[in-house]
């Protein structure tokens, strides 16, 4: 199993945004910053119930498919050699969707570039 550093540990350079949502629809986790695209480089989620989350900017472009959870279940992309995940469009937000009014939560690791 390879391990990593842990993505504030690995670049200091990275902001945080945590999030905890219990309502559906379209959440803004990030906001977007002018002239600039924001790369997500690790990202924890957390479940309380059965939800399907849609990770997507404001343009909408879909960024990651529709990621499906049963109760008490979560997931981690861990922070990989420095490469983001994710993109989003220059000046666009990072958005959240959730399918239903359960709660789920969990922590972004990005930098506006």
């Amino acid at each position: 199993m390879l391990l990593t550093a842990p993505a504030w540990a690995a670049d200091p350079g990275l902001s945080r945004a945590a999030f905890d949502y219990n309502t559906l629809g379209d959440h803004t986790v990030i906001a977007g910053v002018a002239n600039k695209s924001l790369a997500i480089y690790q990202l924890d989620i957390w479940c309380n119930g059965i939800n399907n989350l849609t990770l997507k900017d404001s343009t909408p472009a879909t960024l990651h498919g529709q990621m499906d959870f049963a109760a008490s279940q979560g997931m981690l992309f861990p922070f990989h050699e420095g490469l983001p995940y994710w993109v989003a469009g220059t000046g666009k937000d990072v958005v959240l969707n959730l399918s239903a009014a359960l709660q789920c939560t969990g922590t972004f690791w990005y930098k506006a570039q």
